[in-house]
C-alpha cells in the first residue's frame, strides 16, 4: 500500500553545536530547525533548515566533476585506498564518505569526506571494495580509472562497516543489501556481469523502478525548498541516518542520491505495515543524544578451548588481525574461525595465490590457512602490524583492530567521529572557514 502524508508543525532542533558559523559556533537552537515529516510508504523524511555556512559558489561534487572532466579518480592497486585528483581550475572538489565509485579493478565505496583544492594532483582517499573476485576492468570500463559516482552507500550497517574502516563488514552488508533487495523484489538483483558488486544491483531495472515510486513522491519536497541544509531519514517509525551540510546548495546537490540510497534501503527492509512516522521531537532526541559521546555497545569475545589447548576465536565484526609471524594485517573475506597454535608454533600456509601488483603498491593475496573449518579464507594485505595485538595462546589480545588512516595531505577538511551508545555522528570541518562543511549521523 502507498500512502502520502504531512504531519503539522514545526520544532527547533536543539543541538548545540551542530553547525558552525565563521566567527565562532552558532548553536542549532537559534540556526537550524526541523520541519514535520513527508512521507512514502515506509520512508518519512524530516528536513533541517538553517543559513548557509560555507560559501559553495566554487564547490563542485565528485558526480558533478566527473560528468564534467574536472576530476579522475585513479585505481592504485590497492583495495583499500584510491587517488582523487582535482583538475578544476578554479572549483573545489568535495568527496562525500559514502560516494560509490563506478569501474576500475573493483567498485568501491569511499570511506572520508574530502574537500580537494583546484589543480591538486592525487590526493588518497580510504575506500572499501563493494565487489568482490574482480580485479581487470569490466567490460568497456577502463580498469585505471573510475568514470562514474552516480549512487550513495545502502543502509545502515554498510554505512557503519565503512565508517569503521571494517571490509569484512562491507562485503557481508553488500551480500545483505542484495539478498534483502531480491527477496522484496521476487527477482535476483545481482548482475550476470559482476553478481558481488552492490553498483550493478542499484541499477537493476526492477530496483530503479520501485525506488522510483519514493523519489516521484517525495524528490520535489526537497528540491526546490529554500534554506534547507540537510534531511533525516525515518525507516519503518524508526530515525536510521542524517545529513547535515554546509549551505542550501551542497544539500540540493546531494539531496537526489540521498533519497535514492534511503529510498532502497526503505525498500530493502518493508515489512508489511508502514508505522507512523516519530514526532519531530523524537527526532530531535535521537539527534541530540547521537551527540553524547560514549562508550560503544561492544559484544563479548567468543573464546573456546580445544582438547588440544589451541584456542579459538569466533569472529564477529572483527575484519584486522595482525601476524608478527608474517608481518602483515590480515583482513577477513569469509571467516568463521582461525585455530592459533602456541604463540611459536607459527602458521601453516595451505595453498597461497598472489595477484599482481606493480612496484611500490601494497601486496594484495589471497590464502587458505589450517582453521577450525574447512576452506576457511582469509584475504591478507602486506601492511603494519599493531604489536599490542597480536595471536597469544589464549588466542587474542584486545583492541586488535588497528586506528584509522589519519586525514590525508592535500584534504582541506578535518574529519572527526563521535560515537554514543546509539549512533556515529561523522563530521567535516573546514578549519579555514570555521565551518562544518558535512556532517553525517549513523544509527547503530
Amino acid at each position: 500500500m502507498r500512502k502520502s502524508y504531512v504531519a503539522a508543525g514545526v520544532v527547533g532542533l536543539a543541538l548545540a553545536g551542530l553547525w558552525y558559523a565563521a566567527g565562532g559556533t552558532r548553536t542549532a537552537a537559534a540556526a537550524n530547525r526541523v520541519s514535520a515529516p513527508v512521507a512514502h510508504a515506509n520512508l518519512a523524511v524530516y528536513f533541517v533548515h538553517g543559513p548557509d555556512a560555507v560559501d559553495d559558489r566554487r564547490v563542485v561534487t565528485l558526480p558533478e566533476a566527473l560528468a564534467r572532466g574536472w576530476a579522475v579518480v585513479h585505481e592504485t592497486g590497492s583495495v583499500n585506498q584510491l587517488a582523487v585528483e582535482n583538475r578544476s581550475p578554479d572549483h573545489d572538489l568535495f568527496v562525500q564518505s559514502g560516494d560509490i565509485v563506478k569501474g576500475g579493478r573493483q567498485d568501491r565505496l569511499l570511506a572520508a569526506d574530502l574537500l580537494v583544492p583546484p589543480g591538486s594532483g592525487p590526493v588518497a582517499v580510504p575506500s572499501h571494495c563493494v565487489e568482490q573476485s574482480r580485479w581487470a576492468g569490466r567490460g568497456q570500463e577502463p580498469a585505471g580509472y573510475f568514470a562514474a559516482s552516480d549512487k550513495l552507500v545502502v543502509g545502515n550497517a554498510l554505512k557503519l562497516a565503512n565508517a569503521n574502516r571494517d571490509q569484512s563488514g562491507v562485503w557481508a552488508n553488500v551480500r545483505a543489501e542484495q539478498e534483502k533487495l531480491s527477496q522484496q523484489l521476487g527477482a535476483v538483483v545481482n548482475a550476470p556481469a559482476s553478481p558481488t558488486s552492490l553498483q550493478l544491483a542499484l541499477e537493476s531495472p526492477a530496483v530503479l523502478a520501485r525506488v522510483g515510486e519514493y523519489r516521484s513522491a517525495l524528490l520535489a519536497a526537497g528540491a526546490d525548498r529554500p534554506g534547507v541544509v540537510g534531511v533525516v531519514f525515518v525507516v519503518n517509525g524508526k530515525v536510521t541516518s542524517a545529513d547535515v551540510y554546509g549551505s542550501n546548495g551542497l544539500f540540493r546537490r546531494a539531496w537526489p542520491r540521498l533519497l535514492e540510497a534511503a529510498a532502497t534501503e526503505a525498500l530493502a527492509d518493508s515489512a508489511g505495515d508502514h508505522p507512523a512516522p516519530p514526532s519531530a521531537r523524537e527526532v530531535e532526541r535521537f539527534l541530540a543524544q547521537a551527540e553524547q559521546p560514549g562508550q560503544p555497545d561492544t559484544a563479548p569475545a567468543d573464546r573456546a578451548v580445544n582438547s588440544a589447548g589451541r584456542a579459538n576465536r569466533q569472529f564477529r565484526g572483527v575484519d584486522a588481525i595482525p601476524f608478527p609471524e608474517l608481518g602483515v594485517v590480515v583482513q577477513r573475506e569469509v571467516v568463521d574461525s582461525i585455530q592459533f597454535g602456541a604463540p611459536d608454533a607459527g602458521l601453516e600456509v595451505v595453498r597461497e595465490v598472489v595477484q599482481p601488483e606493480t612496484a611500490g603498491q601494497a601486496r594484495q593475496r589471497a590464502a587458505i590457512y589450517r582453521a577450525t573449518q574447512a576452506d576457511t579464507r582469509a584475504a591478507i594485505y602486506a601492511a603494519p602490524f599493531d604489536p599490542v595485538a597480536r595471536p597469544t595462546r589464549r588466542g587474542w589480545t584486545e583492541g586488535a583492530t588497528p586506528a584509522a588512516p589519519a586525514d590525508t595531505a592535500g584534504n582541506r577538511l578535518a574529519n572527526t567521529r563521535v560515537e554514543s551508545g546509539a549512533a556515529v555522528v561523522l563530521e567535516a570541518k573546514d578549519p579555514a572557514r570555521n565551518a562544518v562543511f558535512h556532517k553525517s549521523y549513523i544509527r547503530k
